[in-house]
């Protein structure tokens, strides 16, 4: 009897050393690694205006919706709506299906795709401009955008078609540039 009881005891102690060696302990994740891919929030008529360091006001942008993901610092937004301020010229209007908005504690960024179209109004009535890209990318600190595909810029009198264009805001300084693939087509029309 001592013998199986001393056998049981020796079995019992090999095991318990033998659990405690393992190699690594399991890992214990509260949700499957599926799950990871999904937002931290889903918002429904999404409105959020950011402001620069002296309180100015430089965007708005309502969307009808947001998917956010704390994470990466990110809101994916849908069928939006920005109005971008600028000091002295007037505001930016953009209209696009789909976004990013990007919120890093400095430079954050638009990244816009799907019908883009960006316009403003100057204070002259013929001095509005109409831009219509693809894919369009902003950011408000800098008073800057680039589109990312192709664009065709629209004047009340005049058109450009060109593979790129960058433009910045407040001056409303606009450059054009082509790809290997692309060239700059201008229209102008001399209404005298």
């Amino acid at each position: 009897m001592k013998f199986v009881y001393a056998s049981g005891v020796l079995l019992i102690g090999a095991l318990f050393v033998f659990f405690l060696s393992g190699d690594e302990v399991p890992d214990i994740r509260p949700f499957p690694q599926e799950l990871s891919d999904e937002p931290d929030a889903v918002m429904h008529n999404f409105d959020v205006s950011q402001f620069d360091a002296e309180g100015e006001k430089l965007f708005e942008l309502k969307a009808e919706k947001a998917h956010y993901y704390a994470d990466g610092g990110y809101s994916k937004v849908t069928h939006l709506n920005v109005v971008l301020s600028t000091e002295e010229k007037g505001h930016w209007h953009l209209t696009a299906t789909e976004g990013t908005f990007e919120e890093h504690v400095k430079d954050s960024q638009l990244m816009l795709k799907g019908d883009v179209i960006m316009w403003t109004e100057g204070l002259q009535p013929t001095s509005q401009f109409r831009f219509q890209t693809d894919a369009l990318r902003v950011l408000p600190e800098y008073q800057y955008a680039e589109s990312l595909s192709t664009v065709i810029m629209t004047t009340h009198n005049s058109k450009i078609h060109a593979g790129r264009v960058e433009i910045d805001l407040e001056p409303r300084s606009v450059r054009f540039s082509s790809t290997s693939t692309s060239q700059v087509e201008l229209l102008i029309s001399l209404d005298v």
